[in-house]
């Protein structure tokens, strides 16, 4: 374990020695205390702050899960475009590695964590998209927005459905937020899907890491 931390702080202080001189405190501050004991942070899914330990033991409440939950994979990456790098994590519990991922974002002097399912934040892109899935008709890539109250989205590229005349099922087509043609969307989701991954670094960090 200790050294799993050594390689996380070099990685670390290379990213705040490479990154925009004029940054945030707090996203130096996410770098360099890489989710250890004193990482604390506020967390939008259950409003309150706390440590890394205290949000994988609010999991386990939440889902009421006898499976120990952890952190197998992270990545530094500025989802927003502001210049600024967010710390996102792959969530898993148990056998299962596809629970969820967390997003760690500074904003003033509070880092805020965002929650996603597995199918909310699917690959993450080097174009700054992430495919979601919410039905059969309803997907696409999105770029993410962060607030203190949560994140949005910005479509990229996305199918929706809706009931139109006699209860029939319809769907709209959108690229760039512009209404597209089937067409149109299938060639442009084609480009997000064929544009590099972003590459997250292996790790295993569960509650009794951090004690």
């Amino acid at each position: 374990m200790k050294r799993i931390f050594c390689v996380l702080f070099c990685v670390c202080f290379l990213l705040v020695g490479c990154g925009n001189k004029n940054t945030d405190k707090n996203v130096i501050k996410i770098n360099e205390s890489f989710l250890n004991k004193d990482f604390e942070f506020y967390s939008t899914q259950y409003s309150t702050m706390m440590t890394v330990t205290e949000y994988l033991n609010f999991l386990e409440d939440t889902f009421q899960s006898d499976s120990c939950y952890y952190i197998h994979e992270y990545t530094f990456f500025d989802l927003d475009f502001d210049g600024n790098n967010e710390l996102i994590c792959r969530l898993g519990t148990g056998e299962d590695k596809h629970f969820g991922t967390v997003v760690f974002h500074a904003i003033e002097n509070t880092i805020y964590s965002y929650d996603f399912s597995w199918r909310g934040f699917g690959v993450l892109k080097a174009d700054g998209t992430v495919p979601y899935s919410s039905s059969g008709s309803d997907f696409g890539f999105s770029m993410l927005t962060f607030e203190k109250g949560g994140y949005s989205h910005k479509i990229a590229t996305c199918s929706e459905s809706f009931l139109g005349d006699h209860e029939m099922i319809n769907i709209n087509y959108y690229v760039n937020n512009k209404k597209a043609t089937k067409e149109e969307f299938d060639k442009a989701y084609e480009k997000h899907n064929k544009t590099d991954d972003v590459r997250f670094e292996k790790v295993y960090l569960d509650k009794h890491t951090f004690k």
